[in-house]
Formats: structure tokens, sequence, C-alpha cells
């Protein structure tokens, strides 16, 4: 097995469409960083002008207040009225500044969640209906006649192989946007920022080795990467979206809101509980509910979806001939 595995993992790194994949992903995570870089620059000399003016109306408009009201209390008109003037913020806080550091850490590794899922989802598919496509698989099983372990170890090369890219383009994100705040010479917040992203980044990449292994057991179900593609955008559409708009109590068998459960350590979903009206005879009362799926409960349920897909792939490999 663990030569088969090591076998796997050689084929893994040879295959130039997961390199593609991987670099793509790099890409996303350095186009989160030119984003940083856009959004720290210090204030344009347009930006500077506009709020000088808007200070000066602001001050003009304070002048005036406080002047009508003292001509107001000059008469027996404006006896109660209090004539402080009104506290305006200081010519600095007109100006934009950049974002807190953990505002934009937050938004680039939230930004990169998707991508690197799909990436690890994409790499399992074309990992093994490549050898399905190119009819190598009959080959391959002539040398490793027992499917089981075949299975196993282009399921793990997969997720192995899928850890090392994820884990590069998160470095690459936030690397990149914290040395464009050191660059901008910004500062960087408190410690806490690092033990929240620290937390979501362990919990990324076992999603996406979760990614990796449903990809693996929908290509060995069906063998076919436009089969697969087909499978994820219906399930996207009828459970992911439509399910829960029409049975809103069957939002936790969605694999979206438990994945933001493992991810952001809880979600929320809304359900209608209905109750007779007190009041009108025969009448409801309805009020919309939240309930909570919690962290360890959305592991668990993608863990045992990506266990089922691929005892589904591995039943079906071990039963349906190989050409």
């Amino acid at each position: 097995m663990t030569t088969l595995l090591r076998i796997e993992l050689e084929r893994f790194r040879c295959r130039g469409v997961l390199w593609l994949v991987a670099g793509l992903l790099l890409l996303t995570g350095s186009g989160y960083v030119l984003m940083t870089w856009g959004h720290t620059a210090p204030a344009s000399a347009a930006e500077v002008a506009a709020a000088t003016e808007a200070f000066r109306v602001d001050a003009e408009g304070a002048k005036q207040f406080v002047e009508r009201c003292l001509e107001l209390q000059a008469t027996d008109e404006g006896n109660d009225l209090d004539c402080r003037p009104p506290d305006l913020p200081t010519l600095s806080q007109y100006i934009p500044e950049p974002p807190e550091l953990s505002w934009e850490l937050g938004d680039a590794v939230g930004g990169m969640k998707v991508p690197v899922l799909i990436a690890a989802l994409a790499m399992g598919v074309s990992f093994v209906t490549a050898e399905f496509g190119a009819r190598t698989m009959g080959t391959w099983l002539t040398f490793a006649p027992r499917r089981s372990r075949v299975l196993a170890s282009k399921t793990g090369a997969a997720v192995i192989g899928v850890l090392p890219a994820a884990l590069a383009a998160l470095a690459v994100t936030i690397g990149g946007v914290v040395l464009v705040y050191l660059v901008r010479g910004l500062d960087l917040g408190e410690a806490s920022v690092w033990t929240d992203l620290l937390r979501f980044v362990t919990h990324l990449l076992p999603a996406a080795a979760v990614a990796a292994v449903l990809g693996a057991g929908l290509a060995f179900a069906v063998r076919n990467a436009a089969a697969v593609a087909g499978i994820v955008v219906w399930w996207a559409l009828a459970v992911e979206v439509a399910l829960p708009q029409i049975i809103p109590a069957l939002a936790p068998a969605t694999l979206g809101l438990n994945l933001r459960a493992w991810l952001e350590g809880g979600a929320e979903y809304t359900v209608q509980e209905c109750r007779p009206d007190p009041d009108v005879l025969g009448a409801q009362v309805c009020e919309d509910v939240a309930r909570t799926v919690g962290s360890a409960q959305g592991g668990l349920v993608l863990l045992l979806t990506a266990a089922v897909v691929l005892a589904i792939g591995a039943l079906v490999f071990r039963r349906r001939a190989v050409t």
C-alpha cells in the first residue's frame, strides 16, 4: 500500500492539469494581495481636497448654527436653546484611512475559501477521471489487481497532493497582505487577529481534504469529469439553493450550511413556527425562529458525506468492468 501511494503521489505531481489548478489558486491569492495594496493606498490629492472642503463646509455650518442660536437667545423665542457648538471631527477624520489588518485579512482569507474548496474538488476529480479517460486504469489494475488498494491509494494521493497547494495559496494570501501592511508602515493590530486566523485556516485545510475525497469518490462512481460537473451543478441548484427555500427545516441537510458552521464555529438558519392565535378562533400566529448548527455537527456531516460518496464510488469501481 505504501508503494502504491508513493507511485500515485508521483503521478499526481506529474499531471499538468493539477499544476494548472494550483497555479490558478496561487493567482487568486495574489489577486487579494493586489486588492489590499489598493485598499491601503494613501489618500490621493483629490481625496484630501474633498475631505478639506467637507470639513470647511461642516465647520462653517456649525459656526452659522451658533450665530443663529445666539440671535434667537437674544429674543424671547430662544431662552431654552443650547448654543454650544456641535462637536466636529478633526480634519484627519475626514480623510479616508486604510482598513485594519484584521478586516483585510478576514476578507482575503474568507474570499479564498471557495477557490480552495473548488480547486480541491477539481484536483480529486481530475486525478481519477484522467485514468478512465485515457483508458489506463485497466492497465494499472494488471499491476495492482486489488481495486480497493488502488482506490485508497488514489484517494490518499489526491488528499495529500491537494493540501500543499491549498496551504501555499493561503500562505501567499496571508503573507502578501501582511507584507503590504509592513511596506505601508501600517499597524498590524492585536494578537487576537492571528488566533482567529489560525482557527479558520486549521478548519479550511481539513475541509479541502474532504473536498478532494468527494471529488475522488464522484470520479470513481461516474468516471467522467463532465458527469461529475453535472452532478455538482444539480446538487448546488436543487439542494443547496432550492431546498432551504422550499423546506427551511431541511437547511441542515445542505453542505453549504454545514461548511459554514465548521469554518465559522457555528451557523444559524431560520424556520417558521406557528401556533394557534389565542385572540382569534381558528387563526394562527407565525414567527421566525433562529436555530443553530454547531461546528462539530457541521464537520461531522461533511465527513460522513465524503465517506458515503467514497463508499458509493468504491462499490461502483469494484462491480463495474474497467476497460
